[in-house]
């Protein structure tokens, strides 16, 4: 039996290296396309992660925000993190954007139309077909190997055998779901696009220079703290003191002392 379960697991190997093979096959038929049609039906099959990273300046920051909210709603776009800086000399709010791919370049459009300045503006388009055509042939060969040791699973006859083919499915089973989480994952930023938005609103600084009376009572203020950290900083040095207190009565005894034997 267990000589069945290592002929297996040496079956996960091959049904792997065939699926690779058959992938090189189809690519190297994707260079060489016989028609239009044929070109179409490559881009369909492309899987590319867009995105968008904007940062733009407006004149008026609640009108704009709420106009950008309005026109996401018409995109079916939906905001997946906001966050809102005030100063006193900037308004500012970073969006993060989920929107359909097939709306992206439209919606991006839209969004820096009537905006007083675009700061900064990039795009990014990330191919990820190759890594999912490679994912989807091996999620195909591990789960033609775990049918077959479930087929061995039901003619197992001892529990050692059970257990080892069991320990065999799950280590399986474990690598089937990390494939189709990472799948599922990239079908969603496929899916949908991201664009990173960044609005800006610059606010008029003002500088008032203080009054006569305010630095005189920043002066009283300073003044009071410098000397309070004085005489703090003299306590700090009575080792210092003590010393010198010793030294200067030593002195004093030995000058009196040399004063009465004259």
């Amino acid at each position: 039996m267990s000589d069945n379960v290592q002929m297996m697991a040496d079956g996960a190997v091959e049904f792997e290296q065939t699926a690779k093979s058959a992938n090189v096959e189809e690519y190297t038929e994707a260079e060489t396309p016989k028609s239009i049609d044929d070109l179409a039906k490559d881009k369909i099959a492309e899987k590319i992660i867009k995105t968008a990273n904007v940062s733009v300046e407006v004149a008026d920051y609640d009108a704009s925000i709420s106009e950008i909210k309005k026109r996401l709603r018409i995109y079916n776009a939906y905001v997946s993190s906001e966050v809102e800086n005030n100063t006193s000399y900037l308004i500012s709010n970073s969006l993060t954007i989920r929107v359909a791919s097939e709306k992206f370049d439209n919606l991006l459009d839209t969004l820096i139309v009537d905006v007083k300045k675009v700061i900064q503006k990039s795009v990014s388009l990330t191919d990820v077909t190759e890594e999912f055509v490679d994912i989807e042939a091996r999620l195909k060969a591990k789960k033609e190997i775990e049918t077959r040791y479930y087929e061995i699973l039901k003619k197992a006859n001892t529990i050692s055998e059970i257990l080892e083919v069991e320990y065999k499915i799950k280590q399986i089973r474990e690598e089937i779901d990390a494939a189709e989480g990472r799948l599922k994952f990239l079908n969603n930023q496929v899916g949908y696009s991201t664009i990173n938005l960044t609005v800006n609103q610059y606010n008029d600084y003002n500088y008032n220079e203080p009054s006569f009376f305010s630095k005189l009572g920043d002066a009283i203020s300073s003044g009071w703290s410098g000397l309070i950290i004085f005489i703090i900083g003299i306590f700090y040095l009575w080792p210092l003191w003590l010393i010198l207190g010793i030294t200067l009565y030593v002195i004093l005894k030995l000058v009196k002392r040399s004063k009465k034997k004259k």
